[in-house]
């Protein structure tokens, strides 16, 4: 029933495919139900939680963001990137 409140549909005619979303989504409203259930019983939280779309939005942003670089500023002086002349 849950899963059905932001159903994303794949109009695909592999049956592969709609297995592998059917998956990621039970997964997803699985572990939004355990969020749900964790911020009750910790004290000290605010109570707002988040809904499925703000917590599969979350998710997903944080997935993306996962293994990329951090932007730092580096300052390379010119005597190191050049290279020494034979």
């Amino acid at each position: 029933m849950l899963a059905a409140l932001y159903r994303i549909e794949h109009k695909s005619r592999k049956w592969t495919r709609r297995i592998f979303f059917w998956i990621i989504s039970t997964a997803m409203t699985n572990a939004w139900q355990l969020y749900k259930r964790d911020r009750k019983e910790m004290p000290g939280t605010c109570t707002d939680t988040m809904d499925l779309l703000s917590f599969t939005c979350q998710v997903s942003q944080s997935l993306w963001l996962f293994n990329k670089p951090i932007a730092t500023s580096r300052s390379y002086s010119r005597a190191s990137s050049q290279t020494p002349s034979k």
